[in-house]
């Protein structure tokens, strides 16, 4: 037996990306060059550390020889040859993608002001800058939380609700919710009366090229006796060159889920159901049942935390491999029953009742869903555009596909971008 030890790398990123590389080692070749006619394969999920902090993950290969190292990251795919005459060590660096990079904050502290008004953020104000954000205070009179057909409607934005500015290519970090706040955002996704007043979902950025409308996810909070876990949720602003305009985005900085949500948000969902195997294989956290995948175990407990328990049933049925049966269709159909407030559960049970055959069903909760308002994910987007167009729904397929056209697909939250109307 010989030992290739393979360490992953990211330039300057602030902490580990927990399982974020799927590396593939293959035999090519014995030393001498002969090729192998039977290679050999072992695939395993791989921390991304930094560069000047390196942590090696051991695979056991069964002899010595030239063997291929595939990494697939967030950012792309990167390879390398290397000898391995004996226990051996390799360092890959990857290119991260954008999500993977730190970037200076400006940090803010979330309070109510006194006036009920509005939830205000005070951060420095800063003269010269060219983009200002405001909360959308839908619970004033008047207002209408964003859905698919009224979120190009400038009127969405109360005057007087400016509460901050942004230094471009900076972000704002927001303060988590103390347990009075996350029982009212409970209270919405349950679709319940909440008993205080819930911080507002919804954040307007004004950019000189048009207004970037942004949700916040403030349900993805991890379980307050969990020490292992950390989440910070960010908004960031800047120069986007592959559209020419400024752009928001929404961050959730997790240091379980990471990894899994850039997978998502890239669409590659087949490496996402990976990664989260890996996840739940090595984090003794989460091994008090080893049949399940970290998707099922995020379903298992969607009460404590629903917005996870999202994101693992998108994984769930864009991976699904049969129109059979399974045993998480059941949660998926009380994901959708017990929080009518995320929109996406609606969606995604639907969507797998599609797969099922079951149509006419499925047209009553996608319908449902769009009811429900825009959803929190990006890739929820893309399964009700499917779901519609696979049911030939000519009139729901239109209904949605302005906002669809209009979210950015490049990141995890929705965040729809509306040009200025002329004129404005």
């Amino acid at each position: 037996m010989t030992d290739l030890q393979i360490a992953i790398t990211a330039h300057n990123i602030a902490r580990p990306l927990r399982r974020g590389a799927i590396v593939t080692v293959t035999k090519l070749a014995d030393l001498e060059g002969r090729r192998t006619r039977n290679a050999t394969r072992q695939t395993a999920t791989v921390d991304i550390v930094n560069e000047n902090d390196l942590a090696y993950t051991n695979f056991e290969l069964p002899d010595a020889g030239i063997y291929e190292v595939s990494v697939r990251h967030p950012g792309g795919l990167e390879t390398k040859e290397v000898d391995v005459p004996e226990t051996s060590s390799v360092v890959v660096p990857t290119f991260p993608s954008s999500d993977l990079t730190p970037l200076r904050r400006i940090k803010a502290r979330l309070d109510r002001q006194s006036n009920g008004n509005w939830i205000g953020l005070n951060s420095p104000v800063v003269s010269g800058n060219r983009s200002v954000f405001a909360f959308l205070r839908t619970t004033a009179a008047g207002m209408a939380e964003p859905n698919f057909e009224n979120f190009r409607r400038t009127s969405l934005i109360r005057p007087g609700s400016v509460v901050g500015r942004f230094i471009r290519g900076d972000s704002l970090q927001l303060q988590a919710l103390d347990f009075h706040e996350m029982d009212a955002v409970f209270s919405l996704l349950r679709d319940t009366k909440p008993q205080t007043e819930p911080a507002d979902r919804w954040l307007a950025l004004l950019q000189p090229e048009g207004r970037d409308l942004v949700s916040v996810p403030w349900g993805w909070q991890p379980d307050p006796f969990d020490e292992q876990r950390d989440v910070k949720l960010s908004i960031e602003n800047g120069y986007r060159r592959d559209r020419g305009i400024n752009l928001a985005r929404m961050t959730v900085d997790d240091t379980v889920w990471n990894a899994l949500l850039d997978y998502v948000t890239l669409g590659r969902m087949a490496d996402a159901s990976v990664v989260a195997r890996g996840i739940s294989d090595n984090d003794p956290q989460m091994q008090w049942e080893p049949s399940a995948s970290l998707p099922e175990r995020a379903l298992q407990g969607k009460v404590q935390d629903p917005m996870v328990a999202t994101l693992g049933g998108i994984v769930l049925v864009s991976t699904a491999e049969s129109a059979e049966a399974q045993r998480w269709d059941a949660w998926l159909r009380n994901l959708a029953n017990w929080f009518p407030g995320i929109p996406d559960s609606a969606a995604i049970y639907g969507y797998r009742l599609l797969q099922l055959g079951e149509r006419e069903v499925a047209h009553e909760w996608l319908i449902k869903s769009v009811q429900a308002g825009l959803p929190f994910f990006s890739a929820t987007f893309r399964l009700l555009s499917l779901a519609f167009a696979q049911l030939g729904d000519r009139e729901y397929g239109r209904r949605i596909s302005p906002a669809a056209t209009a979210v950015d697909p490049t990141q995890p939250f929705t965040v729809i971008h509306v040009p200025w109307d002329k004129g404005q």
